[in-house]
Parts: structure tokens; C-alpha cells; sequence
């Protein structure tokens, strides 16, 4: 449904593939009822962009599977303190693990996407375009999944990319990147303070000394800097956080 998954299909089908393609229904409900992941306008996308290639399409729903691999472990891991990946999450449980699975259980001989990566001799590395590069979140999926990977963006950068879509009639070539965590609408402290409630608590320097208090330690990760809410004689980072005594610690940068 976006420019990258669409120019990934025009170019296969353009070389001779035999190309099928699929749009996968992920994310959750909020309370309105929408999906935030995979919106039907995004499935109108595709199948308008299918429909330009000739290639027959489909709709996989897997809110199921990525409601337990992704979004519970999210939401877990953040009210533990920690910076899950989900995109890192989604890729190997979801696109490249269960999937996978799927396309190569109906017949076809590999799986490709839109992603700007590169599989050169059954190893994951980074694409030309140092500017989108995505090798990072796809680096958790299984060894066993790369010699079924095709990646046609592998050599090529976002501006080219978007005049191949204009030049091959694509009603995509415009459409803007996606940013952030696809399933989050608005801000992700917000997101998490929806999904996991507020938690007061102290925040401390290293020495242990009060110097204000926050809403939950969901709302920080180790490093941060913006938004802690308290202020130093030097520049305040996020140090550690426990969220068994509910206690976010800055520090110097040292």
C-alpha cells in the first residue's frame, strides 16, 4: 500500500516474476474502532496499485499473532522499564516468521518486500541508501528466512524510488513515508499511558536526592534527555530505571 512495497512489486513483475501480492491487517482497536496499523485506505492503495500491475492481491489478517507477539511484549517491556523494538519484534514473529511461513506453504518461491536492505550471499546487509536503511530492523529475523528474501529497493534511493513509481503510473508515488511506530497514533508516552495508566513516582539523582516526581517509568528510556521534567546546573540525562521501586535516576552526561 505505500511507495516502496508498490515499486518492490512493479519491478518484479517487470522482470519476468510471477508476482502476487498481499497487504497484512496488524495493530490493535482503539476505542473509535480503527486499526492504526494497516488502515483500509492503505488496502485501497494496494489494490488500486495491483490492479495498475495486472497482479492478483490479497488481505491476510494478523491482528491476532501480532497482538500477542508485538503489542503485549511493547506494552510489557515498557511497564518493566525497558525500550522494546516492536518493528524488530513484528519482522521476525510476524512478516518474515509467520508469514513467511505462509507464502512458501502456498507455493511461492520467496517473499519480498519494500525494505531498503540487502541479501548478498545468504547474510543481511544495509542498503545503498545510507539515509533509509532499515538492516536494523529487520537484524532479528531467523538465518533460516534470507535465502527466501528478495529486497528490489536494495540498490536504490528513496528519490529514485518515487520517480519509478511516477514513471510506472503507480496512484502511490506521492504518498507520504510512514513515521514512527506504525500501530501509534499521536505520541508513544501518551499511547502508553492510555494502554498502562499513570504511576507516580520519584525521580532521583545518582546520589539518591529527590528532584521530582513523574508519571511512570514507561514515560522515559535510558539516555533521554528532553522532557524529564526536572532541571540541573549541567544537562540532565535518564541513567537507570526501576521500575520495581517505580524510580527514574538521572545523571550528567558523564
Amino acid at each position: 500500500g505505500g511507495v516502496d512495497s508498490s515499486v518492490a512489486a512493479a519491478l518484479l513483475a517487470e522482470s519476468g516474476h510471477d508476482v502476487s501480492a498481499f497487504t497484512l491487517i496488524l495493530g490493535h482497536s482503539d476505542p473509535d474502532g480503527v486499526h492504526r496499523c494497516c488502515r483500509p485506505s492503505d488496502v485501497r492503495d494496494a489494490r488500486m496499485v495491483a490492479e495498475r500491475l495486472g497482479i492478483a492481491h490479497y488481505v491476510w489478517d494478523y491482528k491476532d499473532l501480532f497482538n500477542e507477539k508485538v503489542l503485549t511484549p511493547f506494552l510489557s517491556g515498557y511497564g518493566a522499564g525497558t525500550t522494546p523494538n516492536p518493528c524488530g519484534m513484528c519482522n521476525r514473529t510476524v512478516r518474515f516468521g509467520a508469514v513467511m511461513e505462509r507464502v512458501l506453504r502456498l507455493g511461492s518461491d520467496a517473499l519480498a518486500t519494500g525494505h531498503y536492505a540487502r541479501v548478498e550471499s545468504g547474510g543481511l546487509y544495509r542498503g545503498i541508501d545510507q539515509r533509509k536503511d532499515q538492516s536494523y530492523f529487520l537484524s532479528r529475523i531467523q538465518a533460516r528466512a534470507i535465502p527466501h528474501l528478495i529486497f528490489p529497493l536494495s540498490h536504490l534511493t528513496k528519490p529514485r524510488v518515487r520517480r519509478i513509481a511516477k514513471d510506472c503510473g503507480l496512484p502511490v508515488f506521492e504518498k507520504p513515508d510512514s513515521q514512527e511506530i506504525c500501530f501509534v497514533s499521536g505520541r508513544t508516552s501518551d499511547f502508553l499511558s492510555r494502554k498502562l495508566g499513570d504511576r507516580p513516582g520519584d525521580i532521583v539523582d545518582t546520589s539518591g536526592r529527590v528532584l521530582g516526581r513523574h508519571m511512570g517509568v514507561h514515560r522515559f528510556t535510558l539516555g533521554q534527555r528532553r522532557g524529564l521534567g526536572v532541571s540541573g546546573s549541567e544537562p540532565l540525562y535518564v541513567a537507570a530505571l526501576d521500575a520495581r521501586l517505580n524510580c527514574v535516576t538521572v545523571g550528567t552526561k558523564e
